[in-house]
């Protein structure tokens, strides 16, 4: 015989009170990580971008280009988006107005799939209609009409990383095209491996200038630690506590730039693990024990003792080592 048993009022009440915790707990990771870390670096992209744009407004002609490339984490991508959201899309009577157009290129960009890539990010109803040539003329159209004054191409590598020769080429010749055609300026997005084709590509590389390499943070020497402790401090005031945190204490600064390698990306992702954790204990100050945790969860899983900077065990040699979550980055 099956006997069911309904929940209690009791056990409903309590897991309707841990649900709308843990929810509580999303919201509130979700506006630390939504809230803009602005930093020098960030601030330096935004002004060449800027730079770049305001000449376009001014100066119609030949348009230019702009590479910036670094690791992945170094905030290439957070500039990209913050700039476009300095300039929003507008509703005309007719259409919509887009100063600034941000494209995500896809994993294997033919040309054919970049027409259809930015036709998407233009909101074209049928972005997967028709040979490259008829979506590239249907992109030319379209900027017209919605006022395109820049453009972002974001993950660019996946052109000089993931495409054959022939492809690559006939890919670089689409965008000079469109960029001679519209007079529209550029900005590449991409990783290291980008510089070496703009050097090669003299088509691209001509029309490409200047060519912003993103490091990341260092901490080897005063002013590099400084420019760090802000990053630390900017952060710090993100988080939803009142008091103290380890992102402030100076005995723990070198142990997050050897557990992030001084990349902004992973930075976060760290302090957005370790808040998560510290909310869920009903904690109300993020310490080095939850980053000790945070580290072990989403940057080096399974790490031995005296491989977790937070861990009084640690060695001080930079992860770099091979299965170490920055092998092949350099000392």
């Amino acid at each position: 015989m099956n006997i069911s048993v309904a929940p209690s009022a009791a056990y409903k009440h309590r897991a309707t009170m841990e649900s709308a915790a843990h929810d509580d707990v999303e919201l509130q990771v979700a506006q630390f990580v939504a809230t803009l870390v602005e930093h020098t670096v960030l601030n330096d992209c935004l002004s060449q971008i800027h730079a770049m744009h305001s000449a376009a407004r001014h100066h119609r002609g030949k348009a230019r280009g702009m590479l910036i490339y670094g690791l992945t984490g170094t905030g290439k991508s957070t500039a990209a988006k913050e700039y476009e959201q300095r300039y929003p899309r507008s509703q005309a009577s007719d259409r919509v107005l887009i100063p600034v157009l941000r494209v995500e290129l896809p994993g294997h960009p033919t040309a054919k799939a970049i027409g259809e890539a930015i036709l998407i990010a233009l909101g074209d109803p049928l972005p997967h209609a028709g040979s490259a040539e008829f979506r590239m003329n249907r992109v030319r159209k379209l900027f017209k009409e919605c006022q395109v004054e820049l453009v972002i191409l974001d993950e660019f590598q996946h052109i000089t990383d993931n495409l054959n020769g022939r492809d690559r080429n006939i890919a670089a010749d689409t965008i000079k095209n469109l960029m001679n055609d519209t007079g529209i300026p550029c900005v590449f997005i991409g990783t290291p491996s980008c510089r070496a084709y703009f050097v090669q590509n003299q088509q691209l590389g001509r029309r490409c200038s200047p060519k912003i390499g993103i490091r990341p943070f260092g901490f080897g020497t005063a002013a590099d630690r400084t420019d760090f402790l802000r990053l630390l401090l900017a952060l710090h005031h993100k988080l939803p506590f009142t008091g103290p945190s380890a992102l402030i204490d100076p005995q723990t600064a070198e142990a997050l730039h050897f557990a992030s390698f001084g990349l902004v990306g992973l930075l976060i992702q760290l302090v957005e693990c370790a808040l998560r954790n510290t909310l869920l204990a009903r904690a109300t100050q993020l310490t080095r024990e939850a980053l000790h945790q945070a580290f072990a969860e989403v940057i080096y899983p399974r790490c031995p003792s005296n491989r977790n900077p937070f861990d009084k065990r640690f060695n001080c040699m930079p992860l770099t080592g091979p299965e170490e979550p920055f092998h092949g980055f350099g000392a």
